[in-house]
């Protein structure tokens, strides 16, 4: 399990709050126990789903700062909002990579989005970048320990036998 959604909340103070510049300058040292406490986050795991997607070797963009992905063994993440040992972006604050991140949509053939509600921008159009490309778009924000082996199994299952008459389950 990775950090709390951005919709969350922190002794009473939502996410969306706490995380932004203005926030950070006003409340230094509230900000600074909050920043203690993420920290703290670094020790957790990456999920089925982390692992499954570094297995695949699957490109992955993320705006989460837990690193769960890299602790999986992926090897090319695009970072939007920073990372933990780095330093994170703040909400008003540039997000980075976002050339990197929007030219490999534009060149993709299916963007799998998993655990977003894409609610944040410049992050959230990403996928209608992809749809306006004609690419092929799946959406998975529930039980994505589950889905995401799952969908990988039946995708790379379709593409390798793309050239055959068989279907989805081998008839």
């Amino acid at each position: 399990m990775g950090i709390p959604g951005y919709d969350a909340a922190w002794h009473g103070v939502p996410l969306t709050e706490i995380m932004t510049r203005e926030y950070a300058l006003e409340h230094q040292e509230l900000f600074q126990e909050f920043y203690q406490e993420i920290m703290s986050w670094m020790d957790r795991k990456p999920s089925r789903a982390h692992y499954a997607l570094a297995e695949a070797n699957i490109p992955v963009i993320t705006e989460n700062i837990d690193m769960l992905h890299q602790k999986a063994g992926s090897t090319r993440v695009i970072e939007l909002h920073g990372n933990l040992k780095e330093g994170i972006v703040l909400r008003g604050d540039k997000i980075r990579n976002w050339d990197k991140a929007r030219s490999l949509v534009q060149a993709a053939g299916h963007l799998l989005v998993v655990g977003c509600s894409l609610d944040m921008k410049p992050a959230g159009r990403l996928p209608w970048l992809a749809k306006e490309n004609g690419t092929q778009i799946s959406i998975i924000n529930e039980a994505a320990d589950k889905c995401v082996p799952k969908w990988l199994e039946r995708y790379f299952y379709k593409r390798e036998n793309a050239g055959g008459i068989q279907s989805e389950n081998g008839k």
